[in-house]
């Protein structure tokens, strides 16, 4: 399977997922929307999929979603928030828009690390560790902006 057919599944994959989370927000519980879109996906991946790459492409099936199934709850969340109890367009309680921004901040770079961890083990990308110069400084940068986006959010 080429690169891009792998990143196409994986935004048919995200796609039906979000579809999944909006029926669910209609009125259908999220995990039965949520369901038929993995069931979907997982059928448009295992026909396209050779068996030697099944373990890899289960990987980036269930923790991709995971990872873009947090992304779209949070967005669904902040879109309907009476749909799910969390108060009204406006006006959403601080705790709930405090943990739909770590649900976001966590999807992503539970999506981005398994793309990533794919591409390895697919053999598509060096096994050896990817060290970015100043990399703890990074780390320490791009978690300061997170907390200051989120306080910037409920406040």
């Amino acid at each position: 399977m080429k690169l891009y057919g792998v990143f196409w599944l994986m935004m048919m994959g995200s796609s039906w997922a979000g579809v999944g989370v909006m029926v669910g927000v209609g009125g259908v519980p999220v995990t039965v929307g949520v369901a038929v879109g993995v069931l979907v996906w997982w059928a448009m991946t295992a026909r396209r999929t050779a068996m030697t790459k099944a373990s890899s492409a289960v990987f980036a099936v269930w923790v991709l979603l995971f990872g873009l199934a947090a992304v779209m709850v949070a967005a669904g969340a902040l879109y309907a928030p009476q749909a799910f109890g969390i108060g009204f367009e406006g006006e959403i309680h601080g705790a709930s828009l405090v943990e739909m921004s770590l649900g976001v901040a966590i999807g992503a770079i539970t999506f981005t690390g398994s793309v990533i961890a794919f591409l390895k083990l697919d053999g598509r990308m060096s096994g050896k560790p990817i060290l970015l110069p100043a990399r703890h400084f990074i780390n320490i940068v791009l978690g300061a902006a997170l907390v200051a986006l989120i306080v910037a959010l409920v406040v």
